[in-house]
């Protein structure tokens, strides 16, 4: 184990845990509802290339599919967002914690 590990205590590592799965569930997230996006966008296509196209009664279903994909990205990447400022913010706290030891172990050498 190197000294950095060593010095890391129980609540640290937790800390990092979730920290590190909430990076990777950012990811998942992200990766999911691009997916979604994409299978909204393949459902818009389909609506367009229909022959009613141009009936007013149907526009207001472009419209809602449109509004399905946008609201499938911004949600996307709300979770993104959210999730990745989780992990920042527990690695700022273990990194402060540790930074404030160091300084404490250093003042009293």
């Amino acid at each position: 184990m190197t000294e950095r590990e060593e010095f890391l205590m129980p609540d640290h590592k937790s800390l990092l845990n979730i920290a590190t799965w909430a990076n990777v569930l950012a990811w998942i997230a992200l990766a999911v509802y691009i997916f979604t996006a994409g299978v909204e966008i393949l459902r818009f296509q389909d609506a367009v290339v229909s022959p009613s196209f141009f009936e007013m009664a149907m526009i207001n279903d472009y419209v809602l599919l449109a509004s399905r994909i946008a609201v499938s990205v911004f949600r996307g990447l709300a979770f993104f967002v959210a999730l990745r400022a989780i992990s920042l913010g527990l690695i700022v706290i273990v990194e402060t914690s540790i930074n404030s030891y160091e300084q404490q172990e250093g003042g009293d050498e």
